[in-house]
């Protein structure tokens, strides 16, 4: 046959081929193969009775919140390998990509040794030389972290899963304990970790009908579900170590938000403080915690909360807790207003967390009739609740009482 006419045959052969129903069945089947091979999950091979001794209620396909589901988010999105699984108190699902654990940092590298040493009791297939964190590692990883950031919160507020009523319109112990199990929430909260910031693009515009591709914190009011997602293409986020802080801190405020159902918002400054407290556990150096990076400074040490509340002390240039009360939205707050939170509730939690306990309670108990109070009902509130609580009338009130602390505990430099 000539040259150009065999050409000609093959490249014919190959549309028609292309085009007929066999070759979109093998195309498919090519697909799903390679669909599920990036869904095999190596640590519990999918088998049920494995993934639920490591603490799993589920994994793959479920209900996410508000009419959609983990379907409903894969095909809205698109362009992201998820994987989803389901905790006690999450839903999480993630389309992260792998990521090298780096030789040079030391202090990661052995966060990330004693977090993988603490999942090999649940998941015991885990290696016991990890150089790379694979997807599914790094979704087991921000589970466990995501129930440790639970634990804590139930700890500091000193409740336990038994404390909550199981629906809506229940009380417990004869006490209004919010509407559902999960620290007063009708249904788990819900964590997306994505690659791609157009990804949280997409997972807005079909499920929030907003704009945007920073990181989300969203109330799905129909379900009680909140929602914190994040991409590791958000500014400063390439580090796991990094996410892993704002990870603390979005859903530190978010757990403290839906404490006793959401119904309203409460003052900024102690949420805001223990939120930082929380963070600055994981990592104080790379602590991200606003819209926008606060570490875009030349000053190194910018980092040391404690030596800058230091000197504000001692040259005493603070905000009283009264003005503290007045604050607006933490994404309206100076850098100075955050190191001041952390630093109040450094103190509270350290020396009085009784009495952190008791404020978070009475902040979210509703106000009468169910009613939407004003933002000017909430500072009332917060002004008569912290004058009860932290009166320190032993050590000269509450601003003086802080400030002896810091003097006591913080270094000058």
């Amino acid at each position: 046959m000539h040259r150009m006419s065999l050409i000609f045959f093959l490249t014919a052969a190959c549309t028609l081929f292309c085009s007929s129903p066999l070759f979109s069945f093998v195309q498919e089947e090519a697909e799903e193969k390679e669909e599920k091979k990036y869904k095999k999950d190596p640590y519990t091979e999918n088998v049920e009775e494995v993934w639920r001794k490591a603490g799993y209620e589920a994994m793959g396909n479920f209900r996410w919140a508000d009419g959609h589901g983990t379907q409903n988010i894969e095909d809205a999105i698109g362009g992201e390998n998820f994987i989803f699984v389901e905790t006690k108190h999450f839903k999480i699902g993630c389309s992260l990509p792998s990521y090298k654990i780096s030789r040079e940092d030391k202090i990661e590298k052995k966060k990330i040794e004693s977090e993988l040493k603490e999942l090999r009791d649940f998941l015991p297939n885990i290696p016991k030389r990890i150089k790379t964190l694979d997807r599914w590692l790094r979704l087991h990883l921000y589970a466990m972290r995501a129930e440790k950031v639970y634990r804590q919160i139930q700890d500091l507020l000193q409740v336990k899963d038994d404390d909550f009523p199981n629906g809506p319109g229940q009380l417990k112990n004869n006490k209004y304990m919010g509407e559902g199990p999960f620290l007063g929430m009708t249904n788990k909260f819900a964590i997306l970790l994505v690659e791609q910031e157009s990804a949280l693009g997409r997972y807005r515009s079909a499920f929030m009908k907003q704009s945007g591709i920073l990181p989300i914190r969203h109330l799905f009011p129909k379900d009680g579900v909140m929602l914190f997602a994040v991409a590791q293409q958000n500014d400063g986020m390439s580090s796991d170590t990094s996410m892993h802080c704002l990870f603390v801190y979005a859903l530190s405020k978010n757990i403290l938000d839906g404490y006793k159902y959401y119904r309203h918002s409460i003052s900024t400054w102690l949420p805001l403080g223990v939120s930082h407290y929380l963070a600055r556990k994981v990592d104080m150096k790379r602590n991200y915690f606003t819209d926008k990076r606060l570490y875009d400074s030349n000053d190194k040490n910018i980092w040391n909360w404690e030596v800058k509340t230091r000197k504000r002390i001692d040259h005493e240039y603070f905000p009283s807790y009264m003005e503290m009360t007045e604050w607006g939205e933490s994404t309206t707050l100076k850098y100075s207003d955050h190191t001041m939170a952390w630093a109040r509730a450094d103190f509270l939690l350290e020396k009085h967390p009784d009495l952190v306990a008791s404020w978070f309670a009475q902040m979210q108990e509703p106000f009468p009739d169910g009613i939407a109070p004003t933002v000017e009902q909430i500072k009332e509130r917060d002004h008569r609740i912290s004058k009860e609580l932290f009166e320190f009338k032993d050590s000269g009130g509450f601003d003086a009482a802080f400030a002896n602390y810091v003097k006591k505990n913080y270094s000058k430099k």
